[in-house]
């Protein structure tokens, strides 16, 4: 057979291909000139999803805020898998194989189940991460679990609270963030920018960490009633099996009219309770409790203790910024609405310790500790200004704010775009056995993420004549 011209001819006269950018004409030829540049084409892109709210999920030790972008509280809240509860220290998860183990069906579950979206291909996605300093595994696994698996158009990562409460949450340029979580308090000062304006951002030489967290409270709360009910003591009946009944404790404790702890140690006040997992009885002495709790939080002698992370981050904050820093303090955080008066309790306890002692004398470690502080005493006798109460509930101020953020024109150097994603990361892992474990996981994890697959076939063969009209095309 003889054609009437040559291939060349035939597929650039005969062969008319839909464009993907509209224009004057939903078609174009192939083969013209009339191809969009990489450029145009990422322009293309980013104006198609800049106008989609993006997806805000914050990290935390104990659960996992999700959301959308403009919304004064999260859609759902879902519990942080075990192996991320302690963020940035990871021990579980070593390989990357693991590490898309855990996030893949985690974010596609989020995605799908929770926040009932269809996919990802035309929304961002807000990552708000625990710390200032997340591993480096953890932000390429979200880059690869969201951009290449799940198909995002752009990730952005927010580090911490503290870089973001403050300018998006309370239009403030300067403060000092306290965030009690689940394992830890983190302490921060806070300026840099213009007044209200995004240029404010963490200090990191007055970053300082407590273990205080609301978990180590509750086994604190174990450990003695534990050894009360072995040997008798300040506690009696039952002892706490878990962490979690711990809490539950606890929280049944606050909630006693009866309770009413103190900053200071004050006279025993036995309140009866029971353990939420085996309802035994248990007596909690409330003159212990406020013994634990002055100990972790309050006691500025204890180098451990919140007050002690607050006092050594103020002091390590520039001479020039103190005040403007001291005048705006914010208590962000689960523990902060858990535990009552956290903020007018710690105020009132960092008036006494740096402020005139009026009754007896200071032992030696309060004193060292007042001596080291010296040049806080005029910010503490004059009040600091805590920024009470807040706009919306500690727990969720951090989430509140990243989704203001997330309705701003987001900073395009900042963000990870897929395009560059996929053109600079390696098509295949970096050995054979990487790749079949990385696609052990990814298969077990399809299943747990419950990803509707009735229309997969047609899928493929629609994206299998797609991958064949490129290539013919690029003949």
């Amino acid at each position: 057979m003889h054609p009437w011209f040559g291939f060349e001819e035939r597929r650039q006269t005969t062969m008319v291909a839909p464009s993907r950018v509209g224009g004057a004409s939903r078609y174009r030829r192939a083969g013209s000139s009339n191809r969009l540049s990489s450029e145009a084409a990422a322009d293309a892109d980013a104006a198609t999803y800049s106008t989609v709210p993006p997806v805000v999920v914050e990290f935390g030790s104990s659960c996992i805020r999700v959301g959308i972008s403009g919304e004064a509280a999260p859609r759902r809240v879902v519990p942080t898998p075990p192996s991320l509860s302690r963020l940035p220290a990871c021990p579980d998860l070593k390989t990357p194989a693991q590490w898309d183990g855990v996030l893949y069906p985690l974010l596609s579950s989020i995605a799908t189940e929770h926040l009932l979206l269809k996919n990802l291909r035309s929304r961002r996605v807000l990552i708000l991460e625990p710390t200032l300093v997340a591993p480096a595994s953890f932000r390429d696994s979200i880059c690869r679990v969201l951009l290449r698996y799940l198909s995002c158009p752009a990730v952005l990562f927010v580090p911490g609270p503290a870089s973001i409460v403050l300018p998006y949450g309370l239009g403030l340029a300067h403060g000092l963030i306290v965030d009690v979580g689940a394992w830890e308090g983190r302490v921060a000062c806070v300026g840099g920018g213009a007044s209200g304006g995004s240029g404010s951002s963490p200090l990191l030489p007055t970053v300082r960490f407590a273990p205080c967290g609301l978990n180590r409270l509750a086994g604190r709360l174990m450990e003695v009633c534990n050894g009360a009910a072995d040997g008798g003591g300040q506690t009696s009946a039952a002892p706490i099996p878990s962490v979690e009944d711990g809490i539950g404790v606890l929280n049944a404790f606050f909630s006693h009219p009866s309770s009413a702890p103190t900053t200071t140690p004050s006279e025993s006040n036995d309140v009866e309770l029971t353990v939420p997992s085996t309802e035994a009885p248990v007596r909690v002495d409330a003159r212990m409790v406020s013994q634990i709790l002055h100990e972790m939080y309050f006691d500025v002698a204890n180098p451990e203790s919140l007050a002690h992370a607050l006092l050594s981050s103020l002091s390590s904050c520039p001479i020039d910024l103190r005040r403007q820093v001291a005048s705006s303090v914010v208590f962000v955080g689960g523990a902060v609405d858990f535990i009552p008066k956290l903020e007018e309790r710690m105020v009132r306890s960092l008036a006494e310790t740096l402020g005139e002692q009026e009754s007896g004398q200071p032992t030696e470690a309060v004193a060292a500790s007042c001596s080291s502080f010296r040049s806080l005493r005029p910010l503490v006798q004059v009040g600091l200004g805590v920024v009470y109460p807040l706009p919306f509930a500690p727990s969720v101020m951090a989430w509140t704010a990243a989704s203001v953020y997330g309705t701003m024109e987001l900073p395009a150097d900042e963000m990870v775009l897929q395009r560059a994603f996929l053109a600079g990361a390696p098509k295949k892992g970096m050995d054979g056995q990487e790749d079949h474990d990385r696609a052990e996981h990814l298969a077990g994890a399809v299943t747990k993420a419950k990803i509707g697959s009735s229309s997969s076939s047609s899928r493929q063969k629609a994206r299998k004549r797609q991958d064949m009209w490129r290539d013919y095309l690029s003949v």
